[in-house]
């Protein structure tokens, strides 16, 4: 990770970009945050999200599942007291009847979801990139990571956070070389596709804005997560128009040490 501050503030860096440059470089490892005394992990196995973890109590997979409608409070605390040592609760869920394998599957794939949305809109705090191979014990759970980041953009309401990346709605975006086999692997809903395909270096952002449904918001979202990706490139905006926020796209480079 030469092109990357291993270590610093979240305030420092726009923390999907760190996301998607680790995605892009294959990296191995793990990725701290944390705020106070609440810590999550990333876990990456060459270039992917692999799983994560957060000691946050609305980040619980049991949360998770009763707030989806998956599992009850009652079931819960029967299967806790079921529990034997070595047993996971997942699979004293499943031998009980009360989840089945895919449905245990998805919603720890929701975790991980829930995990790095809250990590990209956090205000303040730390992050950590730490390189190295993974325990045996780390779950791989089979995350498209480039559609794990593209939803969790997708999912922010701070219309701020989002403007200081893209600047106005007059700014102008062109495709990269892989946006169309990008979004063929993504599979995303119809008119987002359609939008994203829209994208021909002359059009702004409030051109495409007028050829869709969607608002304002969601097309900068939209857009702003497939030039994350790599998808496409900033041509420019007109003189006048406020420009993306220069510390927001780029991350910064360690110094050379001697």
């Amino acid at each position: 990770m030469q092109d990357l501050p291993l270590q610093g503030s979240i305030a420092d860096v726009f923390f999907p970009r760190l996301i998607a440059r680790l995605h892009q470089e294959g990296f191995e490892g793990v990725v701290r945050v944390s705020l106070g005394a609440t810590s999550k992990i990333l876990y990456f196995r060459k270039g992917e999200i692999a799983s994560a973890a957060s000691n946050a109590e609305s980040d619980r997979l049991a949360n998770i599942l009763i707030q989806d409608g998956r599992l009850t409070p009652p079931q819960l605390e029967l299967a806790k007291s079921r529990m034997e040592s070595g047993l996971s609760l997942g699979k004293v869920l499943i031998e009980l009847g009360f989840l089945t394998p895919a449905e245990l599957l998805q919603g720890a794939r929701r975790q991980v979801q829930q995990i790095l949305a809250s990590c990209f809109t956090l205000p303040r705090g730390f992050y950590k990139v730490e390189a190295g191979p993974l325990a045996s014990d780390v779950t791989v759970l089979g995350l498209s990571t480039r559609r794990l980041i593209f939803d969790c953009l997708m999912q922010a309401r701070d219309r701020q956070w989002i403007v200081r990346e893209m600047g106005s709605m007059e700014s102008v975006y062109r495709p990269a070389g892989t946006l169309h086999e990008g979004l063929d692997a993504m599979k995303l809903d119809a008119e987002v596709d359609q939008l994203a395909r829209r994208l021909d270096g002359s059009q702004t952002l409030r051109d495409l804005s007028a050829q869709t449904s969607l608002d304002d918001f969601e097309v900068s979202k939209v857009v702003l997560a497939l030039e994350v990706l790599g998808l496409a490139e900033l041509v420019g905006s007109p003189i006048g128009h406020p420009q993306p926020s220069p510390s927001g796209r780029a991350i910064p480079v360690e110094p050379d040490v001697a």
